[in-house]
């Protein structure tokens, strides 16, 4: 650096910092004077004043005496008489009489509240939902799919599934709600 050239440097460095220092002698006079000065006098604010509570008033109550029950007298049984035996030579050789024959019924049966032919007619509407839904699916490109129509694809497969196990255990009724859902999805899916 040249003679001028660092010269004009140390003052441009000079005119900064005595800027600089300026600025914090302001600061910190302004901040000394503000601790100094009192904060302004606030009005007095009168709180609202709590009503005193009103007298208590007290309800005698007469509780009865507690008596304590009479024992129940305690009855003691005394065993029934054991039967004499009669004499060895008195013994009776007859037979008692036989008792009738007992006729066994057989249980009763357990009629279903649907007839026969209906839990396989739900099971048929069932089965072509789920090959509805099926059918459905293997027109799309599971590779394809963006998240969240990869979302709705496993959705509908797990509805597939929970479907066929409601199926193999009978319960109709719960497996066909799950079969229209994995065809409506389907459906959605495949429209979109």
């Amino acid at each position: 650096m040249s003679h001028t050239r660092r010269g004009r440097f140390l003052r441009h460095n000079d005119r900064v910092n005595r800027a600089l220092l300026l600025a914090l002698t302001a600061v910190v006079s302004c901040g000394a004077s503000a601790c100094a000065r009192k904060a302004p006098a606030l009005p007095l604010v009168t709180a609202l004043a709590v009503p005193t509570p009103p007298a208590r008033t007290l309800i005698p109550v007469e509780l009865p005496e507690y008596v304590e029950p009479a024992p129940e007298p305690v009855v003691e049984e005394t065993p029934a008489p054991a039967p004499s035996r009669p004499p060895s030579t008195a013994r009776n050789t007859e037979k008692p009489p036989a008792a009738p024959p007992q006729v066994r019924t057989p249980p009763p049966v357990l009629q279903a509240t649907t007839t026969a032919t209906a839990p396989s007619a739900l099971e048929q509407r069932v089965r072509g939902l789920l090959a509805s839904a099926e059918e459905k699916l293997k027109v799309l490109n599971y590779r394809e799919l963006d998240p969240q129509r990869l979302a709705h694809y496993n959705q509908v497969r797990d509805f597939i599934r929970m479907a066929n196990d409601n199926l193999r255990i009978r319960n109709y009724v719960y497996a066909e709600q799950l079969a229209t859902k994995a065809n409506t999805v389907a459906g959605l899916l495949t429209r979109s």
